[in-house]
């Protein structure tokens, strides 16, 4: 039988690609999870206006988690944790030392296996939280005098941390490469401030005892799209 180029091409090619998410043996994980965890603030260089006409910067952040849950799809139906991956302790997301912020390996045990099926999100508790920011006021009359305001959060149980969750698509299967890089990473905003109302706090720490409804409206805003999560594939 005479071969063609095309024919020799696809002989050589379509191998390669009908293996590219196969199991690495009998017993053996379908694929792996190689995690990083990263703390970051994302703001502008100087103060940022809320809604509400208070202006903010953030001047030093630290956020912790307890774990990373890897939750999707799989032969045992949905709503599985694929994978728990512990975080370790809390990470500094701004700092007036650069070196202080960094990206965190995360290791797992016994390993980062993961079995055939379907990732669909990452989940993780809130089990530490601590900013400092400037807040001053755009209004005229000024509201508040300006100054530097701290909100300070450490759970005290399982119970307590805050739930945090992205949501992610991705198959582990015979038709994806099965290596994934996911970096992980908590970031905090100046918005998370935006259901403060500074003038009506009693001081300026929003974990005294008077300032635990403003405190958790930091909490509630932070959880909502704190976690930032992305994935690369490789064989």
């Amino acid at each position: 039988m005479r071969m063609t180029f095309r024919s020799a091409v696809l002989l050589l090619v379509f191998p390669a690609l009908s293996g590219a998410g196969c199991a690495f043996g009998p017993g053996e994980p379908f694929g792996t999870i190689s995690p990083t965890l990263s703390a970051r603030v994302d703001q502008d260089s100087g103060f940022t206006r809320l809604a509400t006409g208070y202006e903010v910067r953030i001047t030093a952040a630290t956020f912790g988690v307890d774990a990373l849950r890897l939750v999707g799809t799989t032969d045992e139906g949905s709503g599985q944790t694929l994978l728990e991956i512990p975080a370790g302790v809390p990470l500094i997301a701004l700092s007036d030392d650069p070196e202080a912020v960094g990206t965190v390996p995360l290791t797992c045990d016994p390993s980062c296996g993961v079995d055939r099926g379907q990732l669909e999100a990452v989940q993780a508790d809130l089990t530490s939280f601590e900013v400092v920011a400037e807040v001053r006021d755009s209004q005229t009359p000024a509201r508040i005098a300006a100054g530097t305001y701290t909100v300070h959060f450490v759970a005290s149980s399982s119970a307590e941390g805050r739930p945090l969750k992205t949501a992610v698509s991705l198959p582990f299967d015979e038709q994806h490469f099965p290596h994934v890089a996911l970096d992980a990473a908590l970031v905090g905003t100046p918005q998370m401030f935006e259901g403060v109302d500074f003038a009506a706090l009693t001081g300026t720490t929003l974990d005294a005892t008077q300032n635990t409804a403003a405190r958790d409206a930091v909490l509630e805003a932070f959880a909502a799209t704190a976690l930032d999560v992305h994935t690369r594939r490789s064989p």
